[in-house]
């Protein structure tokens, strides 16, 4: 079958190949010779990722795996995205997005440096310091202008060039002529400048795209590339750690042996490592600004840097995308590797894996492009284990000179065998110099230390007491700092604490002699429980409030200046990134627990403070100004950047609810005002506004639904239930219970809750005609399906001939379980198009449940497990005592057809043990037809032999 598929294929790319060159006739542009398709061959060290299983962090794409279903399958609502926009499969236990291909026709979907050298011409940028060539793009990308463009630009972008066949090379064409770069061109203009071309062949996917295509970019389309690729800004972290630098500390790295034998070296790896506080970021961020520098100077040195911290938990991918865009901006030649990756995602509203990514940064390191390419990253110890070590299993297969900072890991030294390690010590001439920056900011310390002897006093005892870190220095320094006389002086000195732990111990000593302590440790709480990093205004809000009632009061406002004094250098701010943070990670380790000795619910105080944000802005009784046409997403966004916080808060206050060691009062009472709220559960918002019975289902606060739906119990009395309080409530927009919202969400607890709600209707639907069960069997919840399938009450239901139901037997009763929505399909056959067999085998072991009825697509469920090779499902369908295994569809098209069709004889032969009929010589040729209108050709000889 596989060869005559083969064929069948290279007729298609033939026509296809004879159709463009009639039209490239009609343009007088060159034509293309036919060559039949041959896939590529991975290089040594990448893996491949296949069509067929295209990988993808269903949290990137948002949390509505359901949008990528086949459009029956899938539920039309929660999502951001209309139901038509895809059409791929997604496997909810794993979140990868499967899509479909012929088993003969799967094409690599690698990244340039995984193709062989037969599949994949490198980049190369040959440039000249006299002429220009002037070129028309004859057939653009979407991003690319449709227009005639000059070949370079002022950031030396690539120009298009002829691909005769032959290896590139670089050269100055001032020593060659220009020749070969000319080759075979007419109509020619020298006019000046400088050219630089770059040809190349990307073969991504099923696609081929030419670097003449996307040679030219205009500034919007690569401003939307790079934004697309990643939103982290490593920039601005160099610019902010840069500021902290004290003059001319860190000169001692650029004479280290191993740092000058590693600069050297075409791919190698350094690492440097220290104790905690020995200043390794400042030190990570010399050295970058320094191979920048090097960089602007040669353009053919490539520098890429990232800073891992423990306040925002990067992961892999993010790091190596926020590496990648510092290269497109750097350089925007390179634009051409990442294009075919955009356009392919951004098409299917998708994100690039790790291995798409690695492949990208492979390429371009790989191209000849660049003669050195460095790579910094620091705080490897801040960032996950997993992390950690997916970093390190990335460097091993890139052609990279790497350098890592970090303190001591001694796990991970044997992951990068081939490492040098540089130890990062404190010099004894950097302490003197970070003295003399910070002084200049202390103008009666600077005073005093003038007078004899005391310079050098003050020196030997910072570098006796620091322990050889910068961070208990500084932290020192800011302790003598009040210091107003000799006196005051000599004794602060005497009393200056050695080590890290002594300092903080120290320094929280000085806070709560201040009147204002209590303020200092909400603002500390803020920082060390924050779920993402705050802008210093956030964080002035967020303490702008009433420590009895939370409610904010903009007169409790500090100024900044006023704060970072207040917190006596625990907490740093970067005024370029406005963000906020503690001063150094072991700050985090040392005040967490001394500050919950003092409040041991943090979380509580945190939702309280964010829910009175909220309702100070409304935000409970939301009115859509638009309701059918509204992006919810950012339907917020004119109040976010008006009012700090208020994102945060909106976004954060759930979480910060169900971290509380109990529910706090504000919490259930700001839930039970709630008459139209806008639900984000921190990474989309629902698609229309809720009152409080279905924010209180949806979110998980499964304690009010208890209290609400029990008027007799004793919390019933703390949490009283809303106005008009009912338990079947339906959405105005979609029509979803709380039940349905709970089901939807994975909220075990709350469907718990709610089934034992006196009136709960377990098979109400919603508009769009599903039931609680079919959510949680289209998502593979199968907890939530075992625990609704336990509820055998009302299993009966009576379905009238307007939709309607309602708990009772009678005529026209239908099963629970065989509901079928809208588009026509069960809770068991939407188990089956999502492949999850947990729940197709409780499904099946429900009495009365119809194992053959149709689909909406006019198929059973043993047959839409046949067409997508399910076969552990198969085997469960088979087992059913019911089971007609020779059912067909509409087309006459049988589970054993639908098998051998797509030539898996191992589901071929469980249906024939189980007595399926084959299908005969005339019938195979008709439903061969039948299918080929969607993924094959015409030719049914191959088929019609495995049929037989």
């Amino acid at each position: 079958m596989g060869a005559g598929i083969s064929k069948t294929l290279e007729k298609r790319q033939r026509k296809e190949m004879e159709a463009s060159n009639k039209l490239k006739n009609e343009r007088n542009e060159p034509q293309i010779s036919f060559k039949a398709h041959q896939a590529p061959s991975p290089a040594d060290g990448l893996p491949t990722v296949r069509s067929s299983a295209m990988s993808c962090d269903r949290d990137q794409i948002g949390s509505m795996p359901h949008m990528l279903l086949p459009s029956k399958a899938r539920p039309p609502v929660f999502g951001l995205r209309s139901p038509d926009q895809h059409a791929a499969e997604v496997h909810d236990e794993d979140g990868t997005a499967n899509f479909p291909t012929m088993s003969s026709d799967r094409k690599d979907m690698t990244s340039p440096k995984e193709h062989s050298e037969d599949s994949i011409t490198k980049p190369t940028a040959m440039s000249s310091d006299q002429g220009r060539m002037d070129s028309t793009v004859p057939k653009p990308s979407p991003v690319a202008p449709n227009k005639p463009v000059s070949a370079c630009d002022s950031e030396g972008l690539a120009a298009s060039m002829p691909d005769d066949g032959r290896e590139n090379d670089t050269r100055d064409l001032g020593n060659t002529g220009g020749s070969h770069i000319l080759t075979g061109a007419s109509n020619v203009t020298i006019n000046g400048g400088t050219i630089n071309a770059i040809s190349y062949s990307y073969v991504y996917g099923n696609h081929t795209s030419a670097a003449r295509e996307h040679s030219v970019i205009s500034p919007a389309d690569r401003k939307a590339i790079v934004k697309w690729l990643s939103d982290i800004n490593f920039r601005a972290f160099l610019a902010d750690n840069l500021r902290k630098r004290a003059a001319e500390t860190g000169m001692w790295i650029f004479k280290d042996g191993k740092f000058v034998r590693w600069k050297g070296r075409r791919k190698g790896v350094l690492w440097g490592t220290g104790m905690p506080g020995a200043g390794k970021t400042i030190l990570a961020s010399i050295i970058i600004e320094s191979f920048i520098n090097l960089a602007k100077k040669n353009r053919r040195t490539c520098v890429a840097f990232a800073f891992c911290r423990y306040t925002e938990e990067l992961t892999v991918e993010q790091t190596l995308s926020g590496l990648i865009r510092q290269v497109l901006e750097d350089h925007p030649s390179t634009f051409a590797f990442i294009i075919p990756l955009y356009e392919h995602h951004t098409l299917r509203e998708t994100r690039p894996s790790q291995t798409e990514l690695l492949g990208v940064l492979n390429a371009i390191a790989s191209s000849d492009l660049f003669d050195d390419t460095f790579c910094f990253i620091d705080g490897l110890d801040e960032a996950k284990s997993n992390t950690q070590f997916d970093l390190l299993d990335t460097v091993s297969q890139l052609p990279i000179n790497f350098m890592f900072m970090s303190r001591p890991l001694p796990l991970l030294k044997d992951h990068v065998p081939e490492a040098d390690f540089v130890d990062i010590i404190v010099q004894d001439a950097d302490i003197e110099r970070l003295i003399e920056d910070k002084l200049r900011g202390m103008k009666a310390l600077a005073k005093l230390l003038e007078q004899d002897g005391w310079w050098d006093k003050v020196l030997s005892t910072v570098l006796r007491k620091s322990d050889g870190m910068f961070l208990v220095a500084s932290l020192q320094l800011d302790m003598l700092r009040s210091c107003i006389n000799i006196d005051g002086l000599r004794k602060a000195l005497d009393g200056l604490p050695s080590g890290v732990g002594a300092m903080y111990s120290a320094t929280m000593e000085r806070i709560e002699a201040q009147d204002d302590s209590n303020v200092v440790k909400r603002a500390l709480t803020w920082l060390i429980h924050t779920r993402r990093p705050l802008s210093m205004d956030d964080l002035l809000h967020a303490i702008a409030v009433y420590p009895d009632t939370f409610k904010f009061n903009p007169e409790l406002l500090l100024t900044v200046d006023t704060l970072l004094s207040l917190c006596c250098g625990l907490i740093t701010y970067e005024p370029k990134s406005n963000m906020v943070r503690l001063v150094h990670y072991t700050a985090k380790d040392f005040l967490e627990p001394y500050l919950k000795s003092e409040n041991p619910d943090p979380h509580s105080m945190m939702a309280c403070t964010c829910v009175e944000h909220l309702l100070h802005h409304s935000l409970h009784v939301w009115i859509n100004p638009d309701p059918d046409h509204h992006n919810y997403e950012r339907a917020h966004e004119p109040i976010y950047q008006k009012h700090p916080f208020v994102e945060y808060a909106h976004k954060n206050w759930a979480p910060h609810s169900q971290r509380s060691i109990s529910l706090p009062i504000p919490v259930g009472n700001f839930i039970r005002q709630c008459r139209s709220f806008l639900v984000y559960n921190g990474r989309w918002a629902y698609k229309e506004s809720i009152a409080a019975v279905h924010v209180a289902a949806a979110l998980g606060f499964h304690q009010l639904l208890h209290a609400w739906s029990n008027p007799t119990h004793p919390t019933a009395e703390i949490f009283p239930p809303p106005p008009n309080f009912d338990i079947n409530a339906k959405t105005a927009k979609n029509g979803h219970t709380p039940l349905i919202l709970a089901a939807y969400h994975k909220g075990l607890l709350t469907v718990d809750v709610l089934l034992m709600a006196e009136g709960i209707g377990p098979w109400c639907t919603d508009n769009y005609g599903w039931t609680a069960l079919m959510y949680a069997s289209c998502f593979g919840h199968s907890d939530i399906v075992q625990s609704i399938l336990r509820f055998r009450e009302t299993d009966w239901i009576t379905k009238y001939t307007d939709g309607g139901t309602r708990g009772s037997g009678g005529e026209q009763a239908v099963i629970g379980v065989n509901i079928v929505n809208k588009s026509g399909n069960s809770a068991l056959a939407l188990a089956v198009l999502n492949g999850h067999a947990a729940e197709v085998k409780m499904l099946l072991g429900v009495e009365g449940i119809d194992v053959n009825q149709l689909a909406g697509s006019g198929e059973t469920v043993l047959m839409l497990a046949s067409r997508q090779g399910m076969k552990p499902i198969v085997e469960l369908i088979l087992q059913h005592e019911n089971i007609d295994v020779d059912i067909a569809d509409p087309q006459g098209i049988t589970a054993l057809s639908y098998a051998l069709r797509r030539q898996d004889l191992e589901i071929a032969e469980l249906l024939r043990v189980h007595g399926a009929r084959e299908p005969s010589v005339t019938f195979w040729r008709k439903i061969c037809i039948h299918l080929s209108s969607d993924y094959y050709s015409d030719s049914t000889d191959d088929i019609y032999h495995i049929g037989a």
